[in-house]
């Protein structure tokens, strides 16, 4: 499934508004903060997602970052 097909299957299930609500500004912004932004933009530069992965792995690993996972989860198992 590519990107456009995800995101028109959530919007016709009407997750994506949850999905938009699942964090506040404040968590936004404590999430942001842990994300290596220049790992980010050298791996996309490089179209290497496995540098990627890993990167998003590093904020999944946080208590913020778990808390997020586990928020998203339960609005896909709805």
């Amino acid at each position: 499934m590519d990107i456009r097909s995800a995101e028109k299957m959530l919007r016709e299930s009407g997750k994506a508004q949850e999905l938009m609500n699942a964090v506040t500004a404040e968590e936004g912004r404590r999430l942001e903060s842990l994300i290596d932004k220049d790992a980010v933009r050298a791996a996309v530069a490089e179209g290497d997602p496995a540098k990627l992965a890993e990167t998003l792995r590093a904020v999944l690993n946080t208590g913020e970052g778990r808390a997020l996972a586990e928020k998203i989860s339960g609005i896909m198992k709805k």
